[in-house]
């Protein structure tokens, strides 16, 4: 369940990593317009590198060479970075406020998702 006060945008899973869930349906409230797109694992945006940067809550691919990849955020509140790579345990990014740090990554094929309240 999601549950913003002023509006919202962003992209977030459905369901847990690692797990395959039967969505059936959605359940929206909202006194305003929204909309919500659904989107399959190959059409979230594709990193390339080990250097990419934007806002807020997203979900994107990776699929490199592996290396670390220098994470930096500026927000205030919970900042969490999680990896799923379907099998090797990567170890997730959980901090409260900004955060500066590195965090290697395996070759092949990633999905990353980032909660944040502001720039990374």
């Amino acid at each position: 369940m999601l549950s913003f006060g002023d509006g919202y945008a962003g992209v977030v899973p459905i369901g847990q990593f690692g797990e395959l869930v039967e969505v059936r349906f959605l359940k929206v409230g909202a006194s305003g317009e929204w909309t919500v797109d659904l989107l399959a694992v190959q059409d979230l945006e594709v990193v390339k590198g080990l250097s990419f940067s934007g806002s807020g809550d997203t979900v994107v691919q990776y699929n490199g060479t592996g290396g670390a990849f220098h994470i930096v955020s500026e927000g205030n509140g919970g900042f969490v970075v999680t990896f799923d790579d379907g099998g090797i345990a990567i170890p997730p990014i959980l901090e409260f406020g900004t955060y500066d740090g590195k965090q290697p990554v395996p070759s092949g094929a990633i999905v990353i998702k980032i909660d944040s309240d502001g720039k990374w």
